[in-house]
């Protein structure tokens, strides 16, 4: 169960400059950016802010009301949104999110490390964690948790630890234990290569992960969040499982080396032409897949599909990537939550079977076409 809390209803602003920025502008789009918080699991909402202020620094804030008490841009979009919630409130609370086997990590230590350190010329962690990495779960349609450090991994069958430069003792005991008990952990690019003290580790580039997963770092160089005049693509050629065509690898380049594990990519050209890009090694009855570069969102989230489906998990449906999709199963209500989060037309496939949309009390098949910025809360027959 969670809240969102101090979401802004159509522009934030403020400041030293008093400026603006309009988050919900194309029409629906505030309505379809609730609906995912209440897709997931969320019982609530609170705006910031109700009426808009008549003095300080947050004049230009948007709100619901505005600062001479008329409604503002989106307010029908709000009473919708209730009247949604009021037509969808049983099953949302009878028929629970489903428990997902994949955790992706985010950690706001990572966040303020690379603020003072990039390495990755013009990184930023929130951003670049959520295009990178996040959403290439997404655009699989693979259900996934977000954990923190410390999380509690029971019930998880792959977990992925993408710009994680720190991780502790404990968190790596954790691992370890979790892997050789049949886990599938996927790390890199940008992981464990800096103490807790945010300094260089000496024995091995990532510690004592390299003696546990049986795969080393042994060569790293720059690569940046976009390419200089003067640089050259280092491109990558994939092998053994995944039918892939070249990449460009991103971030940074790492040459990795294992005596047992086996190699899934290799860079072509560059300083480490030839070396291992990507490598996986079993570790007691798990998996340990290092990548050592970013393959980009197209090529990543292939690679997360192929190991989630070593571990048996199956997207939740096909179709375009876009769409937020969250099924949701309770004792005696099941379905599907189909959430258009683009600009533009998306088709998505679900398991066979019949639903009605418990919003427009329209019939559905499984192929669904969704209009932009379109929602349905399907129940399965």
């Amino acid at each position: 169960m969670h809240w969102l809390f101090e979401t802004a209803p159509n522009n934030s602003g403020g400041g030293a400059k008093g400026n603006t920025w309009f988050l919900h502008q194309p029409d629906g789009s505030m309505h379809t950016a609730l609906w995912m918080n209440y897709a997931l699991g969320g019982q609530g909402a609170i705006f910031w802010l109700w009426r808009q202020h008549r003095a300080g620094q947050e004049m230009p804030h948007g709100s619901i009301l505005n600062a001479w008490g008329k409604p503002v841009a989106n307010y029908d979009d709000l009473k919708q949104l209730g009247a949604d919630l009021q037509k969808s409130s049983d099953f949302l609370l009878h028929a629970p999110v489903t428990p997902a086997k994949i955790g992706i990590f985010y950690d706001h230590e990572a966040d303020m490390g690379l603020r003072i350190e990039q390495y990755a010329n013009d990184i930023r962690y929130y951003t670049d964690w959520t295009y990178r990495f996040y959403l290439a779960l997404q655009d699989q349609h693979l259900h996934r948790d977000v954990l923190m450090p410390g999380a509690d991994l029971k019930g998880y069958k792959l977990l992925y630890l993408p710009l994680l430069p720190m991780i502790s003792d404990d968190h790596r005991a954790h691992l370890k234990t979790w892997v050789e008990n049949g886990g599938t952990l996927i790390l890199g690019p940008m992981t464990g290569y800096r103490t807790e003290y945010w300094t260089s580790f000496t024995d091995h580039a990532m510690v004592d992960i390299a003696e546990w997963s049986g795969i080393a770092v042994d060569s790293r160089i720059p690569v940046g969040t976009k390419l200089r005049p003067a640089e050259i693509p280092l491109k990558m050629t994939y092998n053994g499982p995944l039918d892939l065509p070249e990449g460009q690898a991103g971030l940074w380049s790492e040459a990795l080396s294992s005596k047992d594990g086996r190699v899934i990519a290799a860079y072509i050209n560059g300083m480490h032409a030839e070396k291992a890009a990507i490598m996986e090694n079993t570790v007691g009855k798990g998996k340990v897949v290092l990548l050592g570069t970013d393959p980009g969102r197209g090529h990543l989230g292939p690679l997360l599909r192929h190991y989630a489906k070593e571990q048996s998990i199956e997207p939740l449906v096909e179709g375009d990537a876009g769409p937020l999709v969250v099924h949701r199963k309770g004792i005696k209500q099941e379905g599907f939550i189909l959430d258009n989060i683009t600009a533009e037309p998306k088709t998505i496939e679900l398991p066979k079977g019949k639903y009605t949309d418990i919003l427009t009390g329209k019939p559905y098949s499984a192929e669904q076409e969704l209009a932009p910025y379109e929602v349905r809360v399907l129940q399965r027959k």
